[in-house]
């Protein structure tokens, strides 16, 4: 009984955990399970998902990718488990409803995803949080915003920051300032991003794309450029991030002494103390030292969101009328088809035939089908969606 007792204990202790962690952050705990996910189903997973739990890993050092894909496919949604009944922990009932059917070992891979050493909370109102990052003026206007807008944005905030003591990082930033870049990344790496960080992989197995600027870490300025580099990945089953995401990280950079950001085709300043590790190319922004590199937002872009967010219920108020319009003009543009292949088959059936009188009469009829179908096709080419603002 008293290894029961103790069993229990643990099984309620890891499930409290993992309530404490999706009810403080809902979306946060999605996109650490969804990271984890996509890692774990990648087939670059080997490399791409590690960190890996050590009690899924055996004596030979293998990582046991079977146990953990059966543990995952138990996971209940966040938000679920945030919303879920607590019970008072009894001898053979665990003490959230929502989790009570998890094995012990899923519990423990649940509570090792979510046990990140920083907090990731929801920006509601990302416009008024870094409005100049996200939606630069440009000639596209409101369609440029609209694309460039993600679905979700979430700060990455340091646990007891005002705690510590000032960083190498922070010591840096103080006196040299610093600047924002955006880093676009294949969904399959944000696992081992967020647990790592941004390193410099330049000239190892893990270097994805080219170093046309030299080696370091490549941000960009402007966040068209860094979504070029994002590639999706299918989500989890019960995220409530969308069902195929992609990332783009919003970072901060410390600048070494003497380096200068500008806009000149080549910038390289690097210093000989080795300090200095960072170069501007045009948009482009190279880091070689990753300690001068911290992730300050996970931008979320989804190609279908599971949440009614106040955004898509605009998307959707603004589609609406657009769609009904152009059902109407399809609509009369089908049917004039429909008839101009009639007279079209009625013709070629009756070529050939004695009765001249009657193959005049569809040649004319074919004529003016023919005539309002190039009508119609002019009307739909000068016939523009009107531009709407999503914001």
């Amino acid at each position: 009984m008293a290894g029961s007792t103790t069993g229990n204990s643990d099984r309620a202790s890891l499930e409290l955990a993992i309530h404490d962690a999706c009810a403080k952050s809902p979306e946060g705990s999605d996109l650490l399970i969804c990271a984890f996910i996509q890692a774990l189903r990648s087939y670059r997973r080997f490399s791409v998902c590690a960190p890996f739990p050590s009690f899924l890993i055996n004596d030979a050092r293998n990582k046991n990718f079977k146990s953990a894909s059966e543990a995952v496919a138990g996971f209940p949604s966040t938000k679920e488990v945030a919303w879920s009944e607590l019970y008072e922990p009894g001898d053979n009932e665990s003490v959230v409803q929502s989790l009570q059917h998890l094995s012990v070992q899923a519990l423990m891979l649940l509570n090792w995803i979510l046990r990140y050493r920083y907090n990731l909370q929801h920006v509601e109102d990302p416009n008024e949080e870094f409005r100049s990052f996200l939606f630069p003026k440009s000639p596209w206007g409101n369609i440029r915003d609209s694309i460039l807008n993600p679905s979700f944005v979430l700060k990455v905030q340091e646990v007891d920051e005002g705690k510590r003591g000032t960083t190498a990082f922070e010591a840096i930033r103080t006196k040299h300032g610093s600047i924002m870049a955006f880093h676009g990344t294949t969904a399959e790496n944000l696992h081992s991003i967020l647990r790592c960080g941004l390193l410099n992989m330049s000239k190892t197995p893990l270097q994805r794309n080219g170093a046309m600027f030299g080696e370091g870490v490549y941000l960009s300025t402007d966040l068209s450029v860094a979504l070029t580099f994002s590639k999706s990945g299918e989500s989890w089953e019960r995220s409530c991030l969308g069902s195929k995401v992609s990332y783009v990280l919003l970072c901060e950079i410390a600048r070494g002494e003497g380096v200068e950001c500008s806009t000149s085709p080549i910038a390289d300043n690097t210093a000989s103390n080795g300090k200095l590790s960072l170069r501007t190319h045009g948009t482009y922004v190279v880091v070689q030292n990753s300690d001068l590199l911290r992730i300050r937002y996970v931008l979320v872009y989804s190609d279908s969101p599971r949440t009614l967010l106040e955004s898509q219920q605009q998307r959707v108020e603004v589609k609406q009328p657009i769609n009904q319009a152009f059902k109407g003009k399809m609509s009369l543009f089908t049917l004039v088809i429909v008839l101009y292949l009639f007279g079209l088959i009625v013709l070629g059936y009756l070529k050939g035939a004695k009765s001249t009188r009657l193959s005049m009469l569809l040649k004319q009829l074919w004529w003016i089908l023919d005539m309002i179908r190039h009508r119609i096709d002019k009307w739909l080419d000068s016939w523009t969606l009107p531009p709407k603002t999503l914001q």
